[in-house]
């Protein structure tokens, strides 16, 4: 075996073509090529296939699903705690100004002068 700091060989790499044919759509294209001219350029909702594409819109479309429900998570979160502290004000308001004279309170505090 040789060595040779100057006529060193590539490293092999990998040539993958997909080899998928759809006559279908072949003949959409031509035919679109033929009604529109040859400088025909896909529109915005008809881009090329991009390997992961999909892959890359779903990993997206679950992010932007995740943030709406964090966002209304906190929002019921936040609604509940203020229904909360409602009940418990209204709750002190009653004890405060409730006549408990004739009740069981006067019991606990009938020592108490």
């Amino acid at each position: 075996m040789k060595f040779s700091f100057f006529n060193t060989r590539k490293p092999r790499q990998f040539d993958y073509r997909p080899r998928y044919y759809d006559p279908a759509q072949e003949e959409r294209e031509a035919r679109k090529r033929e009604l529109l001219g040859e400088d025909y350029q896909p529109a915005e909702g008809e881009q090329a296939y991009k390997p992961g594409q999909y892959i890359r819109q779903m990993r997206i479309r679950r992010g932007i699903i995740a943030d709406r429900e964090k966002k209304q998570r906190q929002q019921r979160r936040t609604l509940r705690s203020i229904i909360l502290l409602a009940l418990l004000c209204a709750f002190a308001w009653w004890l405060m100004t409730a006549d408990f004279s004739n009740s069981i309170w006067a019991v606990f505090f009938s020592g108490v002068q």
